[in-house]
């Protein structure tokens, strides 16, 4: 019979990593700005509309993050790397093309699917935009 050996150190780290998505939390906090100035949930006060839509940027995040080439992740950070889409029909393509398969796997409570679609789209909008070779998210 084999054990594993796994010190609690590893573990922590294991976890940690598990838990590490694309986004940092101020990144997080610059996205819930930027979408929040393009988007409007009907019946819902300023507070839970941020709520909504850094619960929806976490979603986003993790599924980006499990979908997307590691590499992809530095992008975010730096504006000498990144990607260089072939026109901006090529780039709304792929934002539409990520809007519908990231609303496939996550729902959103309280705001029906029409609403859900305009929220992972503006969401993901923001985030492909800081992809681009020459931007970075928050800089």
């Amino acid at each position: 019979m084999t054990y594993l050996n796994y010190s609690r150190l590893n573990i922590a780290a294991t976890l940690f990593n598990f838990f590490d998505n694309m986004l940092t939390e101020p990144q997080i906090d610059f996205v819930v700005d930027l979408a929040n100035k393009k988007l409007d949930l009907p019946v819902l006060g300023e507070k839970p509309e941020r709520a909504i839509i850094k619960f929806a940027i976490k979603k986003v995040d993790f599924v980006l993050d499990q979908e997307l080439p590691p590499e992809w992740k530095g992008f975010l950070n730096t504006t000498s790397d990144g990607i260089v889409p072939g026109g901006e029909d090529d780039f709304n393509t792929v934002i539409m093309g990520m809007t519908t398969f990231v609303n496939k796997k996550v729902n959103l409570p309280i705001v029906g699917e029409e609403m859900e679609h305009l929220v992972f789209e503006e969401i993901l909008r923001c985030i492909f935009e800081a992809l681009k070779k020459g931007n970075a998210l928050g800089q």
